[in-house]
């Protein structure tokens, strides 16, 4: 399965598709300018025009480095390779015979470069649909594996009534200010800062400690400094596999007197702490932090 997630593998495989294809339009160009001239020359570069076109798509691909862009840049490679090689076929009659069956080799090599790369990239998206991503990452550096209890967050059983004190309805002395006041954080889709409610006490924090999700059990130690959390393996807090994550999903930042604050890097699901989805918020001990597929427990 490693095959599937070995990004250096994809990026060398594009290197040798575009010195396979530099070889075939300089030699393709080079022959048919020896035979029909300057406008057999301005053909051969035509022809393979497309190629170059789709080989420009697999290079943004690499640099955004998203694998929808590569499948669309190797489906276009092979449409480019498969139009291209229906008039080289028919040119290369016309070449010397060294020309022509190196061109042919060589073309060849590049049309099965790039249907290895767009299997690979097909078949790691296919994994990631189905959840079936890289393995667990072993425990390097800031990240450990949680061995006491691990405890689920609180919740309410369904089958419970709310208990409501009616009294204090007509009470103005109970009502806030406004709904922040009484500890209310914003709703799912407002998206502002979350106000922690008085039960939890302001202290340091120390470490992320997996309770739910891909990450259970996984612990992240909370340090002076600033931390990515994200889906890209470079990420300090990698959560690699988990496709509910963007590849810089959130920033944690800890002072020196050991207080921690999350911040939404603009990831497309969002950042949920003690329930509430919130763009900043301070990380205080017995909050929950839900990103992704997976929860932690800040201690």
């Amino acid at each position: 399965m490693i095959v599937f997630y070995n990004k250096p593998l994809l990026r060398i495989l594009v290197i040798i598709a575009g010195i396979s294809l530099a070889f075939v339009g300089y030699n393709y160009a080079q022959g048919m300018f020896e035979v029909l001239g300057r406008q057999g020359m301005l053909d051969a570069l035509a022809i393979l025009g497309y190629v170059a076109a789709s080989y420009l798509v697999l290079i943004v691909a690499e640099v955004a480095d998203s694998h929808y862009v590569r499948a669309f840049g190797g489906l276009s490679l092979g449409a480019g390779l498969l139009i291209a090689w229906r008039f080289l076929s028919y040119d290369l009659a016309k070449l010397e015979s060294g020309n022509s069956t190196a061109i042919y080799v060589v073309f060849l090599l590049a049309a099965a470069i790039g249907a290895a790369y767009l299997a690979i990239v097909v078949v790691r998206l296919v994994l990631d649909r189905l959840n079936l991503g890289r393995p667990m990452l072993p425990e390097s550096g800031r990240i450990g594996t949680y061995e006491g209890a691990v405890e689920p967050p609180p919740y309410r059983s369904r089958t419970e009534e709310p208990k409501i004190d009616k009294a204090v309805w007509n009470d103005p002395s109970m009502m806030p200010d406004s709904l922040f006041d009484a500890g209310e954080k914003p709703s799912k889709n407002s998206g502002g800062a979350a106000h922690p409610p008085d039960s939890f006490e302001e202290k340091p924090a120390s470490r992320l400690v997996g309770i739910s999700g891909a990450f259970s059990g996984t612990v992240f130690d909370l340090s002076k400094g600033e931390f990515v959390i994200g889906r890209a393996e470079d990420s300090d807090f990698p959560l690699v596999g988990d496709n509910q994550v963007s590849r810089r999903h959130a920033l944690v930042k800890v002072d020196e007197g050991g207080f921690a604050e999350i911040e939404d890097l603009g990831s497309t699901n969002g950042v949920f702490v003690s329930g509430a989805r919130t763009n900043s918020a301070k990380l205080f001990p017995g909050m929950t932090l839900s990103i992704g597929t997976s929860t932690f427990k800040v201690e």
